[in-house]
């Protein structure tokens, strides 16, 4: 099948064709989602309050519909130069054997020929996508590599006991040229950590060295806060998150029928939104049905493009397995009730689980137990915002020291750049 170039399609950014440009900057990002499209936008106001330029890297390695940047129509992204890398941009969905072909491809065709327009690269995964392509090449180029905390865990191990691990265990042994074997956080320079809890942890159990960790704070602003209402909490949202390759997906979804079928016996509103960068028809597909069976209560299928974020001040109260979407719900005072996940475990959330900082349930038929005693209950009600807002300082650290921290870091981490290069 051959791959078709993506269009751009905002008015509102503006783009620069690197072989047509001759811009420096310090500073690039390379963003693989949406909501780290739009970080990356709020990073690059940060540095440029401290007089540090930078510019977004578009990409598109697995596909315009996962790739976030067809989503921008309506967000207005500003005072921003964005590096458009046509090597990297294909249009139409992966899966393993185009996704390495496109690794492989996008390699020999920037091998030689491609200049970096920056300085220093900050990335949020160093160990997939389109870090596999640009990691190689700022190594040859002797251009630091910064992996930015994107959520507050990881898997320890890179492969799992499945068919796509051992596919991927055999393409790193075999094309080793092209694709890591070493394990996330393994590929960068450097480490920027929002705390020393959570991904912290896990950056000292795989023994970091700890002069490239560096603790910069919660980079999300919390714009609203929720505050306790006195009403019944009955708008009940369900965070859909993806699954390692080739596990039970169909025990999964199954148990999400079996949670609908649960809260809909006791009158809740429930909405589902599915994670924005995987596909979910199964689960929709299942939803559907589900909804033809006379159910009361119907669970309201949500845009997974739309961020999770946005949604929160319209739901009282959030359901999902361990994510970094909790985080801020959390310190926006929203009960978040999470579920365990069968396929990682999230050493952390059950620490803070068994401190009563979080909710952690394993049988599902506690949900509404839960619910009903938010409603009857105001003092336990405000003991779960209360110990969920110590909770997120925990996991995401403070909130008022990032914009003075991570300046400071990335301008450090460029100052030793200019002086080896002299």
């Amino acid at each position: 099948m051959k791959e078709s170039k993506i269009p751009f399609h905002s008015s509102r950014l503006q783009i620069v064709h690197r072989k047509m440009s001759n811009l420096k900057y310090d500073v690039a990002f390379a963003p693989v989602n949406k909501r780290l499209i739009l970080l990356s936008n709020d990073l690059s106001k940060a540095l440029l309050k401290k007089g540090i330029s930078s510019t977004i890297l578009k990409t598109s390695l697995i596909g315009k519909d996962h790739n976030g940047w067809g989503d921008l129509d309506d967000e207005l992204i500003q005072e921003k130069d964005i590096t458009f890398m046509p090597e990297i941009n294909y249009s139409h969905h992966s899966n393993f054997f185009t996704y390495s072909f496109r690794v492989i491809r996008s390699r020999l065709l920037m091998r030689k020929s491609y200049k970096p327009n920056y300085k220093c690269l900050i990335l949020f995964m160093d160990d997939y996508a389109e870090s596999e392509v640009l990691i190689p090449l700022m190594k040859n180029q002797k251009i630091p590599v910064v992996l930015f905390q994107d959520g507050f865990f990881v898997k320890e191990k890179k492969y799992d006991f499945d068919l796509y691990s051992l596919g991927k265990f055999i393409r790193s042994r075999i094309l080793p040229y092209f694709f890591t074997p070493l394990n996330y956080s393994e590929n960068s320079d450097y480490i920027f950590s929002w705390s020393n809890y959570g991904f912290n942890d896990f950056l000292k159990k795989i023994k970091t060295d700890p002069l490239k960790i560096k603790i910069v704070g919660y980079p999300f602003k919390i714009v609203d806060k929720k505050l306790p209402i006195m009403n019944r909490y009955k708008k009940i949202l369900i965070l859909h998150s993806p699954l390692p390759s080739l596990k039970a997906e169909e025990a999964d979804n199954k148990n999400y029928l079996d949670i609908f079928k649960v809260l809909d016996e006791h009158n809740f509103d429930i909405y589902f939104k599915a994670h924005p960068r995987v596909g979910f028809k199964k689960i929709t597909n299942l939803i559907n049905e589900y909804n033809k069976t006379g159910v009361e209560n119907k669970p309201v299928i949500i845009d997974r493009k739309i961020s999770s974020e946005v949604l929160y001040n319209d739901y009282d109260v959030l359901i999902m397995t361990p994510s970094a979407a909790a985080i801020e719900a959390l310190y926006r005072g929203i009960p978040v009730i999470f579920l365990p996940n069968k396929h990682s475990r999230v050493e952390l959330i059950e620490k803070l689980a068994s401190q009563d900082k979080v909710i952690l349930i394993e049988d599902i038929n506690f949900l509404p137990l839960i619910i009903d005693k938010l409603n009857t209950d105001l003092s336990y009600r405000n003991k779960v915002i209360t110990l969920g807002y110590e909770a997120a300082r925990i996991i995401g650290g403070d909130l008022d020291v990032f914009d003075n921290n991570f300046p400071i870091e990335v301008s450090n981490i460029l100052n030793k750049f200019e002086h080896e290069i002299k």
